[in-house]
């Protein structure tokens, strides 16, 4: 059950990022946000629960800086909510 929690919290997350992504590439905060899900991504594919932790952790410190025009408040905020039930 919490592996498919993780699995869906990734998912959104995927999609937030990518939406922003979309939107601005030519700014680093999009791109170190999407870089550090695949890092997520890729602990979860290898089942390293300890680094997917540890990747959660440095994704929320990425999107506790980042800057509401490039992100809208309420999709940080729905970030930093899926971000942190797996961290």
């Amino acid at each position: 059950m919490k592996m498919k929690k993780i699995i869906l919290s990734c998912s959104f997350i995927r999609i937030f990022v990518q939406n922003s992504f979309a939107q601005d590439s030519a700014q680093s905060q999009p791109s170190q946000l999407l870089n550090s899900y695949y890092d997520i991504k890729n602990a979860l594919v290898a089942g390293k629960v300890d680094s997917t932790s540890i990747r959660a952790g440095e994704f929320l410190q990425i999107l506790n800086a980042i800057d509401y025009k490039v992100i809208s408040e309420g999709n940080a905020n729905a970030l930093l909510k899926d971000a942190g039930a797996i961290f």
